[in-house]
């Protein structure tokens, strides 16, 4: 079950306990700018929920892409006329 509560949001256990230290870290840094002591648990949800969308949007620019073994033997065959091709 607690396994689980890390990968709502994202992928893996690692990119939690990241995306938790940023948030953490970032809350910290604001504090200072908080106004209003009894909106604290607002301003944290706010922050955090801001932070994630960084954090989403960085990860979503950076995706990977995992080469099969169907492609690769489909590029061996290529003639050399298709060498941009062959050289990916």
């Amino acid at each position: 079950m607690l396994q689980r509560r890390y990968c709502r949001r994202t992928s893996n256990r690692e990119d939690a306990e990241d995306l938790a230290q940023d948030i953490i870290a970032a809350i910290y840094e604001s504090v200072p700018s908080l106004r209003c002591d009894d909106a604290f648990y607002v301003f944290m949800w706010s922050v955090a929920g801001n932070v994630y969308k960084g954090w989403y949007r960085k990860k979503s620019k950076n995706r990977e892409c995992e080469l099969t073994d169907n492609l690769l033997d489909a590029t061996e065959s290529q003639s050399e006329d298709n060498s941009e091709v062959y050289l990916l």
